[in-house]
């Protein structure tokens, strides 16, 4: 190892996913504006330097950001940033994918976005590069059990009973970005969303955990550079308002244990992690504290906000305790006081 040759340096401008964005961004900010300029920089990378094409392949490369309006050249010579341009750059997105992100959600705003739950909205956010092997049987009964307001939006876009009936029979390996793979992501994300185990969704999706856990911290970062994006192209609006408490609800599925500490008044992320750490893990643990415990427990924490902790605490475990008695009042007919007397004298 020694004395072997040393491993070859290659430049990442070498991937055109890379490269496009590189130009986008030295147009977008301005720093070179001709032809001229992009080529001494571009000579002076270690792209350039490997490269005795690059003069060719920039040209290539700024033809395909022109035509795809990301970027617009006057009269002069002079490169500037399209509005559009301007959106995927401030994303930041990749631009030999944003055409292609643009038109679906151009489609799905168009259609109506189902907002009976957060399933369309995940699925608009799934990013267009994951593959996974699809289990047709369990695509299926995903498939069948949304509602059929998405059920036939879906189908509008291209998704439809007999679309998936073809797949189911055949089998077929998907190539990444077509939408039953991306549908088939959704399914696993929404499950998620709805606060199961990254250990359980993973066992009935066959997939491992800790590509689960990379599927879904991707899709909440393509959640946050769409967020961004549609701030800046106004027909976006709708997402504008949308994607926020998506993305931040995202974030909180990859920390699945605070979810329920999350519910409580005046928690944040950060409150909540030292309250997991401290070992209050439950709402019944903070429930059954004292507020000294809290006080001597947690640090930059006050009297007043560790009652009114404690007491959201016991308010959300009444309210969970209440639910079981309803269910237990419809299944074996007990009675309702005789559950609550001891555990309200409890709180």
């Amino acid at each position: 190892m020694i004395k072997g040759p040393l491993p070859r340096c290659n430049s990442s401008l070498n991937e055109p996913a890379v490269f496009s964005s590189f130009l986008l961004d030295l147009i977008s900010l301005k720093v070179a504006q001709r032809l001229e300029e992009l080529e001494v920089l571009v000579q002076q990378t270690l792209f350039g330097i490997q490269n005795s094409g690059s003069e060719k392949l920039l040209r290539e490369m700024l033809e395909y950001l022109i035509n795809h309006d990301l970027v617009s050249v006057d009269g002069n010579g002079n490169y500037s940033a399209s509005l559009f341009g301007m959106a995927v750059f401030s994303a930041p997105l990749s631009p030999l994918v944003a055409r292609q992100m643009c038109t679906l959600l151009s489609n799905n705003i168009k259609e109506g976005i189902v907002l009976s739950s957060h399933f369309h909205l995940l699925f608009m956010m799934v990013p267009f590069d994951i593959s996974v092997d699809i289990d047709w049987n369990i695509f299926y009964e995903e498939y069948k059990a949304l509602p059929r307001s998405e059920q036939a939006l879906l189908a509008r876009l291209g998704v439809n009973d007999k679309q998936l009936v073809r797949c189911f029979i055949d089998q077929p390996k998907l190539n990444e970005g077509e939408s039953p793979l991306r549908l088939y992501i959704s399914f696993m994300l929404h499950r998620l969303w709805k606060q199961e185990t990254f250990f359980d969704v993973a066992e009935r999706f066959h997939v491992s955990r800790g590509w689960l856990q990379n599927v879904l911290q991707a899709t909440c970062s393509q959640a946050s550079s769409i967020t961004r994006f549609s701030e800046k192209l106004p027909s976006f609006w709708s997402l504008k308002n949308l994607l926020p408490d998506l993305v931040q609800h995202l974030r909180d599925c990859s920390q699945q244990e605070l979810i329920p500490l999350l519910a409580l008044d005046g928690v944040k992320r950060g409150r909540a992690r030292q309250l997991y750490n401290a070992g209050f893990k439950t709402i019944g643990s903070i429930a059954s504290t004292d507020p000294l415990v809290l006080l001597s427990t947690i640090d930059h924490l006050n009297r007043r906000q560790a009652n009114a902790i404690i007491r959201s605490a016991k308010v959300l475990l009444r309210d969970q305790l209440a639910e079981k008695v309803e269910e237990l009042q419809e299944q074996i007919g007990i009675k309702e006081m005789d559950i609550l007397a001891n555990f309200f004298s409890y709180c």
